[in-house]
């Protein structure tokens, strides 16, 4: 197996003619696309979360409050 010399002097074993640290560094811009994604999407249900309870909590206060 080949592997590049670094500045450093480490030796990084290719893959695929690519380090190891750029299969690393993708690895982790996929993973953080991931949870980028899936926070909006929690923030979204949030949002409509909240819009539900506000309108459970009208509809309950107008059949508890007596009609006059």
């Amino acid at each position: 197996m080949q592997s590049l010399r670094s500045k450093h002097g480490r030796d990084y074993p290719k893959v695929g003619g690519k380090t190891m640290d750029g299969e690393f560094l993708k690895y982790v811009l996929d993973q953080a696309g991931g949870v980028l994604i899936a926070l909006l999407l929690i923030l979204r249900i949030e949002t409509k979360l909240d819009g539900l309870t506000s309108a459970v909590v009208q509809l309950s206060e107008a059949i508890k409050s007596p009609r006059g």
